[in-house]
Parts: structure tokens; C-alpha cells; sequence
């Protein structure tokens, strides 16, 4: 006569199927409330990594171009660079960059921008200047301590 082969089970011997075992439903009596506190903080953390995975920040696709860091340019001063593009830092640390015009180039005296023509203008652009136009700001995007800007 063949063996017969013992069956696998999945809950402790003696209790039916289907059956309460303590206040926390079936068999949470013998684990404990560590086990479904565990699992929800086991949950918590694949939560929290998850979404750190998606929602970190990615490097900026062509056509932006990193024209500098972010510790290049102090508060309130600005760099020229090429491509007509001056990139500066507000008094609050946030970059800023405007497009100078191709006929009359920009630089950067005492916190603020002086076109050819001695018309002065912040750094985000306005003019202080009465009667000048504002220069054309240009997007700009902080990815690991780089300036990016898309020309």
C-alpha cells in the first residue's frame, strides 16, 4: 500500500477554517500587533523610496545647456556667457537668465545689467531705465548644483 503523503497547512492545528483567532482577525492572535504594524511601516518605506525613485529630479534634455554652477555666481551678480546669454543669481539665491540683444551687448556692474546705450536693468531683466525695453528672459532650470538654460 502507498504512503500517503502529509498535507501542508496554513493555519495552526485546531482551528477551522474561516475561524477568529484574537482581536485581529483571523490568526493575528498569535502573531501579535507587531506584525501589522511592521507591514505597514515595511509599506510606508516602499512608499517613500518609490516615490522617491519617480519624482527625483532628471537632467534637462537638449536643448538646455549648462552655463554654469550654482556657486559660480554669488547673490546679486550675474556672468555673461556666450551665446548672448547673461545667467545671475537673485538677492534670495534664486538663477535668473536674460537673452541680450545681438547689436547691443550687456554687462554687469554693481548688481545690475548696463546695455551699450548706458540703459541699466535688474537682473531678472526689467529695466530700470525709464522708456528701455525688458530683455527676454530665458527658461532656467537648477539640476545637481548646474545651471541649465535653453537658448
Amino acid at each position: 500500500m502507498a504512503k500517503r503523503r502529509r498535507r501542508i497547512r496554513f493555519r495552526p492545528p485546531g482551528v477551522k477554517p474561516g475561524g477568529k483567532v484574537g482581536p485581529w482577525g483571523p490568526f493575528r492572535g498569535r502573531l501579535g500587533a507587531q506584525w501589522w504594524i511592521a507591514s505597514i511601516v515595511v509599506g510606508l518605506v516602499l512608499l517613500a523610496f518609490t516615490a522617491w525613485f519617480f519624482l527625483r529630479g532628471t537632467r534637462p534634455p537638449p536643448p538646455w545647456q549648462p552655463v554654469a554652477t550654482v556657486d559660480e555666481i554669488q547673490p546679486g551678480e550675474a556672468i555673461v556667457r556666450t551665446g548672448g546669454v547673461v545667467v545671475g543669481r537673485l538677492e534670495d539665491g534664486r538663477p535668473v537668465a536674460v537673452r541680450q540683444n545681438k547689436d547691443c551687448p550687456v554687462e554687469h556692474t554693481e548688481s545690475r545689467l548696463r546695455d551699450c546705450e548706458g540703459n541699466l536693468y535688474f537682473l531678472n531683466g526689467d529695466p530700470e531705465t525709464t522708456g528701455a525695453e525688458p530683455l527676454e528672459p530665458v527658461p532656467v532650470q537648477v539640476y545637481r548644483g548646474e545651471v541649465y538654460v535653453r537658448p
